[in-house]
């Protein structure tokens, strides 16, 4: 399957190098790969998380001890929806009106949205401002 992302997505060769050792390690084709926080991010193609981990996580646990870092692991979606709600990983109801996503959750689950000092909606922010030009992520 062909993936064309709305922008231009360049890679360093750290990145390159990674989807490199990723692949090899795993044996899943990853669609791209962000170094954030020295944190290398995966972006696999739909249904291919499970392989990618690999039986009980010996995949990611061998990633970790090649990279130097746990790298995260995230199936991607051409609809902004579905990989907004993927990516949180909580019951949610996602909305997505031109370049503003809004996602409304009960009072419980929305701490694990937004993460340990906004970790993890920063880095949903990022993801899709990068494949789907969404500017604005809100969480109510």
């Amino acid at each position: 399957m062909d993936y064309t992302f709305p922008c231009k997505v360049r890679w360093s060769m750290q990145e390159l190098q990674n989807m490199s050792v990723f692949e090899a390690i795993t044996g899943v084709m990853p669609i791209d790969c962000v170094l954030l926080f020295d944190q290398p991010i995966f972006l696999v193609p739909a249904g291919s998380r499970e392989k990618a981990l690999g039986k009980y996580g010996i995949n990611l646990y061998k990633l970790g001890k090649v990279l130097g870092n746990k790298p995260l692991i995230i199936e991607f979606h051409a609809d902004p929806k579905k990989f907004i709600s993927k990516f949180i990983q909580e019951p949610a109801k996602v909305e997505v009106n031109g370049n503003i996503a809004v996602i409304s959750s009960n009072p419980h689950t929305k701490p694990k949205i937004i993460g340990s000092n906004g970790k993890k909606i920063n880095l949903l922010r990022f993801l899709v401002k990068r494949y789907f030009q969404i500017s604005t992520v809100k969480v109510i």
